[in-house]
């Protein structure tokens, strides 16, 4: 594993242990808030139903959830989501045994289940799952069977205003962690993407930079500060081979953030006192209502394949120039052998040597027309362009061109 990877994992493992730690340390203050208000309004009823097991329950788990409150901060996160898992368990199936699907305790073992995914993982919430469906299933078929019986009549115990208030005070806790829960998924779902987006960008080996509108970087990768230097929305740069400023309306965020979609490879860009040739691009950025928000640049270092290209083309051009002075003499010597200098030769040797001469005169087109490329690729080649009744330009050979050039400067 690279080190580069090793700190981006390091740093998701740590966001996601805090943003779970703040969801747990929430719950726990909550529960510690709704046990000091919730357990006496439960135990109150009992003037009204006589005292039941259930509120022994309820008010072991209230000094439960006051105790860990406090203490949650100092412990890790492991037993500390073990314990909370097991305090819905506490509140959900005391009231699921008494009172059965009638009481809220339902909603506790469910979101067991939701609050296990989020800490957890999958196989953590569907152990739970299946732990509250059979103990779902028990409580029906104990109620159905007459094993289990609700030990007081529901109208008195509806009738009491203590236990309307414990109802909703129970339900409101239960709808606050479903949100809680959502939003804890949400920041750990939002921490996991941004580093998928750092592994798929950070480690890029071209400069990624997001300039926003008020030309200050968005996000810039490793890349960018390794090439651009440490302010990379805003870099040093030169018209390539030269010590002219390259124009900031020409820049690639520059023009990005004009809505302009753009590409240069004649750019410059010196950091340290070294100079990189860069190939840029530009890209506009839109948000959801298609409005202009960001620029999008993005920076190669092509200096190597720069210097490669110059390499090339010298070794090309010499060897043209070394092959074309010989080439020239043989050229010249055959002509005059053919011209009866030396004597007029016979029939079968001036066929060999007519030959010879049609060969050697292509390869000299052919070198001349190596230079001629070059020349046009480099800027060096002068045209003298006017009017001919001759073929069409894409059926007339290179060659032909060359009369109507002057190659010159």
């Amino acid at each position: 594993m690279s080190q580069s990877l090793s700190t981006s994992t390091t740093e998701l493992k740590r966001q996601l242990s805090a943003i779970r730690h703040k969801f747990t340390n929430s719950l726990w203050r909550s529960f510690a808030l709704i046990a000091l208000i919730g357990v006496p309004l439960s135990v109150v009823r009992s003037l009204n139903t006589g005292w039941l097991p259930v509120y022994t329950v309820h008010a072991l788990v209230g000094l439960a959830l006051v105790v860990g409150a406090f203490a949650c901060h100092k412990m890790p996160l492991h037993p500390k989501g073990v314990l909370l898992i097991l305090v819905f368990w506490l509140i959900g199936l005391p009231g699921a045994l008494t009172f059965g699907f009638a009481s809220p305790g339902v909603w506790w073992l469910v979101l067991s289940c939701v609050v296990g995914y989020v800490l957890y993982n999958a196989k953590v919430a569907m152990a739970l799952a299946l732990a509250t469906l059979f103990s779902l299933i028990g409580t029906a078929m104990g109620f159905m069977l007459g094993y289990l019986q609700i030990p007081v009549s529901v109208t008195r115990y509806m009738a009491d205003p203590a236990s309307w208030a414990t109802y909703l005070i129970v339900n409101f806790i239960a709808f606050f962690v479903v949100i809680r829960t959502f939003i804890t998924y949400t920041e750990s779902l939002q921490a996991t993407t941004q580093h998928k987006f750092r592994q798929w960008i950070d480690d890029l080996p071209m400069g990624v930079v997001v300039t926003g509108k008020d030309q200050q970087p968005y996000y810039s990768n490793k890349a960018a500060e390794e090439l651009l230097g440490p302010a990379p929305a805003q870099p040093l740069a030169f018209v390539a081979g030269t010590d002219n400023i390259y124009p900031a309306a020409q820049m690639p965020a520059a023009k990005a953030l004009a809505g302009e979609t753009c590409q240069s490879d004649d750019m410059e860009i010196e950091q340290d006192g070294v100079r990189r040739h860069m190939q840029a691009w530009g890209r506009p950025g839109y948000n959801e209502h298609g409005e202009l928000t960001f620029g999008i640049a993005v920076y190669e270092d092509i200096s190597a394949r720069k210097q490669l290209d110059l390499l090339k083309n010298r070794f090309v051009s010499t060897v043209s120039h070394e092959l074309r002075t010989p080439l020239t003499s043989i050229h010249g010597a055959l002509g005059l052998i053919l011209g009866n200098a030396l004597g007029e030769p016979n029939a079968k040797i001036r066929a060999m040597l007519e030959l010879a001469e049609q060969n050697s005169q292509r390869l000299i087109r052919l070198i001349n027309d190596i230079l001629d490329m070059q020349k046009i690729e480099a800027g060096q080649m002068s045209f003298s362009l006017r009017k001919s009744n001759s073929l069409p330009c894409y059926a007339v050979p290179l060659t032909k061109w060359r009369l109507m050039l002057s190659s010159i400067k």
